[in-house]
């Protein structure tokens, strides 16, 4: 308990020397999702449809998700090149405590600003355009699988960043790809085989599909495909941290550690 309310108070004093960076982020995105919106809706009356209410909120759950799982999954490579630039990355794996655990306090506090970020997000848009977010616990559970999948991807992300010390731009380069990937914007359900393989690739793609569901069939949870998700999750967070704990004791037999 001492070690998470340490990292707390360490993110804490992180995100308020660097609180104006945290809160234009959330002004950009709370301006980008609108003109996103009045877009897609011009482009649907020009071709005779609708893009009303009800695709509106289809949009919005999943570029809440993405906003969420995108910043946590880089988020979590960036932890340990920082570390690596700064120098401090070998002091931290010679403490009394494992690294393995640091990474893990600090990324369940990542998580936790980084809610109630999007939280925030969540609130500005929701009341700028008119739209009700659904909360029930069955929502709440499949947050909690998407943000653990988002974890196995940032954990592979991070062991590469043990050896090779900057994967910045590859993380980039999937945060973004995942906004059209993982159907967040459009769903992509009528894809078939197409989502299918999307949807076994791209942790998101999945849950946003299943929020989706569930907003518009209150009640209404597919077992099945919960249960798929769920094992979908683990099997990613289970390879995420395998690649992480052997490129974390390749590094350590290297001598790479000292390197940045």
């Amino acid at each position: 308990m001492t070690l998470f309310l340490n990292e707390a108070q360490r993110f804490t004093a992180l995100w308020h020397s660097y609180r104006w960076s945290t809160i234009s982020s959330v002004v950009v995105h709370a301006i980008i999702f609108p003109v996103l919106m009045l877009l897609f809706d011009s482009l649907a009356t020009r071709y005779g449809s609708d893009y009303g209410a009800a695709r509106q909120l289809q949009s919005l759950i999943g570029f809440l998700v993405w906003y969420l799982c995108m910043k946590l999954m880089v988020a979590i490579p960036t932890m340990v090149e920082e570390e690596s630039v700064v120098g401090t990355l070998e002091n931290i794996t010679l403490t009394t405590v494992a690294f393995e655990k640091t990474i893990t306090l600090r990324t369940v506090v990542m998580t936790l600003r980084l809610g109630l970020e999007t939280a925030l997000l969540a609130t500005v848009l929701s009341l700028a355009l008119g739209l009700t977010l659904p909360f029930t616990p069955a929502t709440i559970l499949i947050t909690l699988l998407l943000l653990l999948g988002s974890c196995g991807v940032g954990f592979t992300l991070a062991g590469l960043a043990l050896l090779y010390k900057s994967v910045s731009s590859v993380s980039s380069v999937i945060g973004n790809l995942a906004l059209l990937l993982s159907g967040a914007l459009v769903p992509l359900d009528g894809l078939g085989l197409i989502f299918t393989f999307l949807k076994c690739g791209f942790p998101m793609t999945w849950g946003i599909s299943l929020l989706r569901q569930m907003t518009f069939l209150p009640g209404f949870v597919n077992i099945a495909e919960l249960a798929g998700l769920t094992l979908h999750t683990f099997v990613v967070l289970g390879i995420g941290w395998l690649v992480f704990s052997t490129c974390l004791q390749r590094a350590r037999q290297q001598g790479a550690l000292a390197s940045h």
